[in-house]
């Protein structure tokens, strides 16, 4: 297994100017850089490895781990995107924002679900629940806030992005 190393800051250590550098963290060795016109705030990998998701100034993007390529942006955050949350399955994401709004993203069709969950402050951090039954938000008004996924993906039709594949050997 190779232990990855991001750097996330502008100057030595990566970011606006020379990009997000992917280290090697075991091995000491730069893997790659992914371009960014802004600082990247939060990244998420799927649990397949295969993709890396970052949030920066009013974007999220996705990139392919083999090429290390944008593969995906998803546009809706007004401001910075401070925390992602992936559900297990890797089709549903989470992203909370300095826009004062938490979003739910169908990975597959790489749109919003359902409007944005508003909050009184900017929304500092995002969790899906293990199950993906829940969201929970840290925002900076001092509250945390507690959304039901399942009803939320129910009332617009995509009950299945909670779906998890059935990998047992028979």
């Amino acid at each position: 297994m190779i232990m990855l190393r991001v750097y996330l800051w502008e100057g030595s250590v990566g970011g606006r100017k020379d990009g997000t550098k992917i280290w090697d963290a075991n091995a000491g060795k730069l893997l790659s850089k992914i371009e960014h016109q802004e600082r990247v705030w939060s990244l998420a990998w799927t649990s397949d490895q295969k993709k890396l998701i970052s949030g920066a100034l009013r974007s999220i993007r996705i990139f392919d781990t083999a090429t290390w390529q944008q593969i995906a942006v998803l546009k809706g955050h007004t401001d910075f995107v401070y925390s992602l949350s992936l559900f297990q399955n890797g089709r549903l994401l989470a992203s909370a924002s300095h826009d004062n709004t938490a979003r739910l993203w169908n990975l597959d069709t790489k749109l919003p679900v359902g409007p944005p969950l508003q909050h009184q402050n900017w929304v500092s951090s995002a969790a899906i629940s293990a199950d993906g039954k829940l969201l929970v938000t840290g925002c900076n008004d001092h509250n945390t806030y507690i959304w039901d996924i399942e009803t939320i993906l129910t009332e617009v039709g995509l009950e299945d992005l909670l779906s998890i594949p059935d990998v047992s050997t028979s």
